[in-house]
């Protein structure tokens, strides 16, 4: 199964996904812990597109969800500015909350929920992939 949908990227179309991976996730029976990881991933993935990828101009972000037997992938795809979040180092968190470096965490969160999280920069297009195992 797969289905996809276009979002403007601004946060204030997170609601938007949410309800729509909501419905996926569901009819494709997903466990309740592996859905509220996705989600989580999902929206950090979505706010830092829609906070980043278009500076101060518009855009807009295609979720596409591929459910299989073993795994949910899904694919975040923008024509914002080029960005490998996978570049960035993982934050110390050993650190106390003041000593650490401002950002990264939700990038780290996605890295530690999800089984996989690649990037590749295709032609104009910053492409994303989550995957979650199931079972």
């Amino acid at each position: 199964m797969r289905v996809s949908r276009t979002f403007k990227a601004e946060i204030q179309s997170l609601p938007e996904l949410v309800i729509f991976l909501e419905k996926v996730l569901e009819e494709a029976g997903t466990l309740e812990e592996e859905s509220f990881d996705i989600q989580l991933a999902a929206d950090e993935i979505f706010i830092n597109i829609a906070s980043y990828a278009y500076g101060e101009g518009e855009g807009e972000v295609e979720v596409a969800v591929s459910i299989q037997d073993d795994s949910i992938m899904i694919t975040f795809t923008d024509s914002g500015i080029p960005f490998n979040p996978l570049s960035l180092p993982s934050p110390d968190t050993t650190l106390g909350i003041d000593e650490r470096r401002i950002g990264g965490l939700g990038i780290h969160l996605v890295r530690e929920l999800m089984d996989t999280f690649t990037y590749q920069r295709q032609d104009t297009k910053n492409i994303l992939l989550i995957e979650k195992k199931r079972g």
